[in-house]
């Protein structure tokens, strides 16, 4: 585009030399075509007014027959160098009398005369101008002028016009190149002003007022904007040295969290994890990114995933608490909990929160207890041996097995009933004054052998 990309100094001056241009353009257009339109005007005046002259001189010798008189006439036309050739036509439109300016250069006249007026050919001007006695037409003069004169005239007009064109335009360029500093001057100064406040961020500096005018309003708004921005730049600045501080602060908990973070979108696309997935899983963070979290959950343990998934969806910021078993890198099924909440409505976080720990060996720990008791239970039923469990606090009998049930007559129904027989009560079931000391020491983990009298039931 003519305007596009380019100084403003530049584009100040392509603007007024343009304007300058358009309008002295017209003007001179308007000046040549006024010229040739008065300069025909004024030929074609001449020729009828100099036809009316030879038209007036020719009365007496058309009515007299005079063809010497008529012809001399006609050559009076010499001393007009316009005129090329002229003809006297009788009443019958015959050739009465004729003029040539160059005798080698013969010119064919009308065969018959025309109306009067005046007719421009493209190489010359024909005139035709009827000769009156009273009334009556009696002849008719024709003159023939050539173009010379009015070329000569156009060109000397053209060529006057095109210097005075010249002259107005490198005049207008000087001027224009004077009075656009004045324009483009504050605004130059108010451009650097801006890149130096944009490259250098130095939001102190300030535009330069050069006047009251709309640019001296528009550097006031400039310097009040640049004010403002420097007063948001500061507080942004402590705004943002908090948020790093805060951000360094919970990247430092997240990132050496022994608990890993994954979240999620609706669909289970995980578009977070924490760097401790691969110290719990094994998996590099690039490897998890925007793979399903479906992926990870053991096929037993999805179903129930998804159902409570599903319902947390459908409310705002709920959570729930999961257990399930999450696949490792190596192959092999970690047990882990926590907690996945709903944060789909937050901007900042648009999708499901998941917090899990490895409780794998909390698993296998609980496994071999309840294998462990398994164990006990096995051998307590099934030994051939009485055995009786005594709370040493209450002194009584908290369990016994099917042996030590046989040996003493009593049943479970009986125990409970009672809530466990006394273990020094000699009329029951043990008879021995100190067999209180070898059971306490017992429990302090100091075995006894002892014996005693039972009282069978």
């Amino acid at each position: 585009m003519l305007f596009k990309d380019i100084p403003i100094q530049r584009k100040l001056m392509r603007i007024f030399l343009l304007i300058s241009g358009i309008i002295l353009f017209v003007t001179s257009t308007v000046f040549f075509l006024y010229e040739v339109y008065s300069f025909r005007q004024i030929m074609m005046q001449r020729l009828s007014t100099l036809g009316q002259v030879i038209a007036t001189n020719s009365n007496a010798a058309l009515q007299s027959g005079d063809k010497k008189a008529a012809n001399e006439i006609l050559k009076a036309l010499k001393d007009e160098p316009q005129i090329i050739a002229a003809a006297l036509y009788d009443i019958r439109g015959n050739i009465f009398a004729q003029y040539y300016r160059d005798p080698k250069k013969m010119v064919q006249f009308p065969a018959l005369p025309g109306s009067n007026g005046t007719v421009f050919n493209d190489s010359d001007v024909i005139e035709f101008q009827s000769v009156m006695n009273s009334d009556k037409r009696i002849g008719t003069i024709y003159l023939k002028s050539g173009k010379e004169n009015m070329h000569k005239r156009f060109l000397l007009v053209g060529i006057t016009t095109l210097v005075a064109l010249a002259i107005s335009l490198l005049l207008a360029y000087f001027l224009s190149r004077l009075f656009q500093r004045n324009i483009s001057k504050p605004i130059l100064d108010l451009a650097a002003t801006a890149k130096r406040i944009s490259v250098d961020k130095d939001f102190s500096v300030r535009a330069v007022k050069s006047g009251n005018d709309e640019l001296g309003f528009l550097s006031d708004s400039f310097n009040d904007m640049v004010r403002q921005i420097q007063d948001q730049s500061n507080n942004l600045k402590d705004i943002n040295q908090k948020l790093d501080k805060s951000e360094k602060f919970f990247r430092a908990i997240i990132d050496h969290s022994t608990d890993m973070k994954i979240l999620a979108t609706v669909e289970g696309k995980i578009f977070y994890v924490s760097p401790s997935i691969t110290k719990i899983l094994g998996y590099d963070t690039k490897e998890i990114l925007n793979s399903s979290s479906f992926e990870i959950f053991h096929p037993d343990d999805i179903s129930e995933y998804i159902e409570n998934r599903t319902a947390l969806i459908q409310n705002r910021e709920k959570s729930f608490f999961a257990q399930a078993r999450l696949k490792h890198k190596n192959g092999n099924w970690l047990w882990c909990e926590g907690t996945i909440t709903n944060m789909i409505h937050e901007p900042a976080v648009a999708g499901l929160v998941a917090n899990f720990r490895d409780i794998t060996d909390k698993k296998n720990a609980e496994q071999a207890i309840r294998q462990a008791e398994a164990n006990y239970r096995e051998i307590f039923d099934k030994s051939s041996i009485g055995i009786y469990v005594i709370d040493i606090e209450t002194e009584r009998i908290v369990e016994m097995n099917e042996r030590a049930y046989e040996i003493t007559g009593f049943n479970q129904d009986e125990l409970n009933k009672n809530e466990g027989k006394g273990v020094f009560d000699d009329q029951q079931t043990f008879h021995l004054t100190d067999a209180m000391n070898y059971i306490r020491k017992a429990a302090k983990g100091q075995p006894q052998k002892y014996e005693w009298i039972l009282n069978k039931k």
